[in-house]
């Protein structure tokens, strides 16, 4: 076994310190979280025992434990998440990793500080709504329904052509509902 450096994210600092039992390690103690600081970029890591191809389980309790302690250091930083199960080999390379890509880390700090950033699902409440919508907006879906009815539901590639007849509309109405959400969004966002 090895001591790796699970990374959680970049943030702007000037010293390298302990920022505490922050986390939780796999079986859920308290684990003690690093800020690792060079030329004013800082990475917050913690250490992980695991062999060179081990990788963290995608669990529910580590994915939340990651975003955790993301929500913690916006608390008091801005910061630039990592993916989660992302490991460094040791300090070197952190470092090297600050060298390598300070130009990068920075215009993207310098890019989300001061901002939030949402997620936004939008789903359809009704698909029988919907799909009758359709039928009376397309006249093509509309004949190829009403065929299909005639002939009592038997023709397997009508049912098919019908299935895919829906689907091309439904990304072209879900496009435009996408940009009709987002029209009314833009104002009040950066990107």
């Amino acid at each position: 076994m090895k001591t790796k450096l699970y990374i959680y994210g970049v943030v702007r600092a000037d010293e390298t310190k302990v920022l505490g039992p922050l986390g939780l390690s796999t079986n859920g103690s308290p684990e003690e979280i690093h800020l690792h600081s060079k030329d004013g970029i800082g990475i917050v890591y913690t250490g992980k025992e695991c062999d060179d191809d081990d990788e963290l389980p995608a669990s529910r309790k580590n994915l939340v434990n990651h975003q955790r302690v993301i929500e913690l250091l916006m608390s008091t930083y801005t910061v630039l998440p990592f993916s989660f199960g992302t490991l460094i080999d040791d300090v070197t390379a952190l470092e090297q990793l600050i060298v390598e890509r300070k130009a990068e880390f920075e215009a993207t700090l310098d890019k989300i500080d001061g901002k939030i950033e949402l997620g936004l699902k939008v789903l359809w409440e009704n698909m029988d709504q919907i799909f009758d919508a359709l039928v009376q907006e397309d006249e093509a879906i509309n004949q190829k329904r009403q065929y299909l009815i005639a002939n009592g539901m038997q023709d397997q590639d009508s049912k098919i052509e019908l299935g895919k007849m829906v689907e091309a509309a439904l990304d072209k109405k879900k496009e435009f509902m996408l940009n009709k959400v987002l029209d009314k969004l833009k104002p009040q966002a950066i990107e």
